[in-house]
């Protein structure tokens, strides 16, 4: 509830919030502004799909750690085992180049 509080300040003083929460709590946010200037987009695991190869970074480095972060996370979403994966590791499709 508290996230929620904050971002409705943060929107009333015109700055944009983006809330990323699967369990739709943030629809209140969308009832209480009354549908002026806040917009609600459904995020569920079962209508969206992820790409981890998106490209978020112009940086080639940060781009290639975000990756690898996105993957450790998918192979152990709760975190039990985390693990960061090596240059070695990494991509294990790819081939020498000949």
């Amino acid at each position: 509830m508290g996230a929620q509080a904050l971002a409705w300040r943060m929107a009333e003083q015109d700055i944009q919030v983006v809330l990323l929460e699967p369990q739709g709590h943030s629809r209140r946010l969308l009832a209480l502004a009354g549908g002026k200037n806040v917009s609600y987009s459904q995020l569920s695991y079962a209508t969206t799909t992820l790409n981890i190869l998106d490209v978020v970074y112009e940086n080639a480095t940060d781009q290639y750690d975000h990756v690898l972060t996105l993957l450790g996370l998918l192979l152990d979403p709760l975190g039990n085992n985390p693990r960061r994966f090596s240059n070695a590791e990494w991509p294990p499709f790819a081939a020498p180049c000949t």
